[in-house]
């Protein structure tokens, strides 16, 4: 049986969730900050015998599919994403396998290594000192975006939709680097929590690579997180980007699939 969250299942909701808080991240934030039912967001629980088997959760577009014992009901699950305007759909990979065991309706797959930092490694950027970061505004969403799409594995349609209510709500932050006026670099924090953050987004013009700009940018940020107590979370899918974020400090814990149509 699939339910919504109210607030006689929240204690329900919280306790599975706590299991695996880091791979938990969107979850976690998306209901810290917007609650278990708005227009754009709803959260689900599928139950057995008055257990949880799973949680779901649509952010717009998006469905977020949890599940820690990895029993939910395939069949049931199906059904209920068939009911919903979908474009993607993420999770942990044992829980996307499972799916995709029955369910053939999305046909593209992408994987990409789930990562947290702890302790930050000391590095030294003062030859790129003259590159400014600075925090994105309602204004440069547009820029942001057109950055942004001309990068493959970029999914997420409703960007501007989506940071606008974040910014607006001060439930993430977004770094950008201009030059010549133009924006050339950029990373932003998915989600964040009042102990977690995932950083996503991350992006350089092809005329500025190899200027460890990347590398400066998610720096600068995971290092302000940490200060604030709050762990960053992120993924990658190639070993160029992961080279990046293990020199800052990065370490594997799991991996995250993405479902697209």
């Amino acid at each position: 049986m699939i339910v919504e969250v109210n607030e006689n299942l929240e204690n329900k909701f919280w306790e599975y969730i706590s299991y695996e808080e880091g791979i938990n991240l969107f979850i976690l934030g998306d209901v810290e900050n917007y609650g278990f039912n708005t227009k754009f967001q709803n959260v689900w629980i599928q139950l057995n015998e008055e257990k949880v088997t799973s949680v779901i959760l649509r952010y717009y577009t998006s469905l977020i599919i949890y599940s820690y014992k990895n029993n939910f009901n395939i069949l049931e699950l199906i059904n209920h994403i068939n009911s919903l305007e979908i474009d993607n759909i993420s999770g942990k990979k044992e829980v996307i396998d499972r799916l995709l065991s029955v369910y053939t309706e999305f046909k593209i797959k992408k994987e990409s290594d789930f990562c947290s930092l702890k302790k930050i490694n000391n590095l030294d950027f003062s030859n790129i000192k003259d590159y400014k970061i600075e925090k994105a505004k309602l204004e440069d969403l547009e820029k942001i975006f057109k950055l942004l799409n001309s990068l493959e594995e970029f999914v997420m349609s409703d960007y501007i939709k989506a940071k606008t209510m974040q910014l607006k709500t001060d439930s993430g932050r977004i770094y950008i680097i201009r030059q010549d006026k133009e924006i050339i670099a950029t990373v932003s924090t998915g989600i964040e929590t009042s102990f977690l953050a995932m950083i996503s987004d991350v992006f350089t013009h092809k005329k500025y690579r190899n200027k460890k700009l990347a590398s400066y940018i998610v720096y600068t940020l995971s290092k302000e997180l940490l200060s604030e107590g709050k762990t960053p979370c992120l993924f990658y899918s190639n070993e160029i980007a992961g080279k990046v974020y293990k020199n800052i400090g990065y370490k594997k814990d799991n991996i995250w699939s993405t479902l697209i149509k």
